[in-house]
């Protein structure tokens, strides 16, 4: 089980997590969570089995790794400020799973930028890589495809054939990141792929998306 990786083999020192739920609310910075004891956001919309708040964690947090993330990303050329915003379910709810307490691994939550944009992702995973040096692990959650919308059209019809292409290419391109290959970065960057963002936007802005892969389609 990728816990007991995490803390029996790889024994962190903390863990920095990348959430799907954390967007920076300032077009210019990523936002860093510095609080010692992150509270737990139940952010489940319609979804009375969690938003009861039955469930909790006990959550550690680490000024020290926040401040030492931000000066990381500052050097690296991304701006980046701490805040004391609290845990989403996108970090405490996998987390939890696997992990009774965070309490002898700190973990800091960072947010993904407030615009989408691959090769500023690229960059970001360049910068925290670093961090891994001095026993730190990355994390990043959240799904390749959270396409609510698109996962209701389809319930009840056959899968659309750029999801087979989908799930084989990111097979590859995983494999060729965890090698330390390029060839990922330059696939997200031709734009008529079907991994790049242009292809298949997952939820983004119309301006954003192709008309094909449309994911508001209703017919």
């Amino acid at each position: 089980m990728v816990w007991n990786y995490i803390k029996d083999e790889l024994q962190p020192k903390g863990i920095v997590a990348i959430s799907a739920h954390f967007t920076s609310t300032d077009e210019s910075k990523i936002l860093v969570d510095i609080s010692e004891k992150p509270i737990l956001i139940h952010d489940f919309p319609d979804h009375p089995l969690y938003d009861n708040f039955e469930y909790t964690w006990d959550l550690q947090g680490s000024p020290e790794l926040g401040e030492r993330v931000i000066t990381t990303l500052k050097d690296f050329g991304i701006d980046a400020m701490g805040v004391h915003r609290g845990c989403d379910h996108g970090v405490w709810v996998p987390f939890r799973r696997g992990m009774k307490s965070s309490a002898d691994i700190p973990i800091v939550s960072v947010s993904m930028f407030s615009y989408h944009c691959m090769p500023s992702y690229v960059k970001l995973g360049e910068a925290l890589s670093s961090l891994r040096d001095d026993g730190i692990v990355i994390v990043a959650s959240g799904k390749l495809v959270h396409n609510l919308a698109m996962r209701r059209y389809f319930k009840n019809k056959a899968s659309p054939t750029f999801v087979k292409e989908f799930d084989d290419e990111a097979e590859r391109i995983v494999s060729v990141g965890a090698a330390g290959d390029d060839e990922g970065t330059k696939i997200f960057d031709m734009y008529a792929t079907s991994m790049s963002w242009g292809s298949f936007a997952f939820g983004l802005p119309n301006h954003t998306r192709l008309a094909q892969y449309d994911n508001d389609m209703t017919s």
